[in-house]
């Protein structure tokens, strides 16, 4: 038996998002499964200069994680090895100053997220939720 999964997400810069699962069986019938899906939206403050793609892999390689950066059409990713968070980051001609983390299930907390943090921290990113921004370092 398939199933075939549509996901709905609303766009949001909250620390937590909610992704509303519709699953189709073969018989015709649907099923909605509610999921909670982490991201944390982290900036550069608008005074500063954008960094490079390169500066922020270096910054995650000075964490011990091992990044790999692929340009899409959609977006530039960057995903690490041995984990399943990847960091949406925008990418206007190799430079960014906004990126979304996006917690791979049962990495909330703890590995890899708090290395992600600590790197864009010391490039002079900071983080931003509903309540505004806060420090990564």
């Amino acid at each position: 038996m398939e199933l075939t999964r549509n996901f709905v997400t609303q766009a949001s810069q909250s620390i937590l998002d909610l992704r509303l699962e519709l699953v189709h069986t073969p018989g015709g019938r649907t099923a909605t499964t509610t999921l909670l899906h982490m991201e944390t939206l982290v900036q550069l403050p608008e005074s500063e200069p954008p960094s490079t793609i390169s500066e922020v892999l270096s910054a995650l390689r000075k964490e011990h994680l091992e990044p790999r950066h692929e340009s899409k059409a959609w977006g530039d990713w960057i995903y690490l090895e041995s984990y399943s968070t990847v960091i949406s980051i925008e990418s206007n001609r190799g430079l960014s100053s906004s990126a979304t983390i996006e917690h791979g299930e049962g990495e909330e907390e703890g590995e890899p997220v708090s290395s992600i943090l600590r790197a864009f921290g010391k490039l002079g990113w900071h983080g931003v939720d509903d309540d505004g921004e806060f420090p990564l370092v």
